[in-house]
């Protein structure tokens, strides 16, 4: 038996699957950005890019040109990776 919390409340091993086959999409996005960021960033530099699995579906230099696109491509944005590449210093502020 699995146990796992979502905001403090205790979930079921198959509610946990789930929530596991939900993210799996954007984990798969996310890992394929960190494992290629070298090659997207030479490919789409000072770009936003949207990714699905190991695919780039989408690039603007804007947020809004980005969400533009894919409003028109009408994707579920949940399932997607959304980053800017560049390889000027980044502040975060957390």
């Amino acid at each position: 038996y699995m146990s796992a919390a979502v905001l403090g409340k205790p979930i079921g091993n198959g509610e946990a699957k789930r929530l596991s086959a939900i993210l799996r999409p954007f984990e798969q996005a996310a890992a394929y950005v960190a494992n290629n960021h070298d090659a997207l960033l030479k490919a789409y530099p000072e770009q936003w890019i949207a990714v699905s699995g190991s695919k780039v579906i989408a690039t603007s230099p804007s947020k809004t040109g980005l969400a533009r696109k894919l409003r028109n491509l009408r994707v579920d944005a949940g399932n997607l990776e959304v980053t800017f590449l560049t390889d000027k210093p980044q502040t975060l502020i957390l």
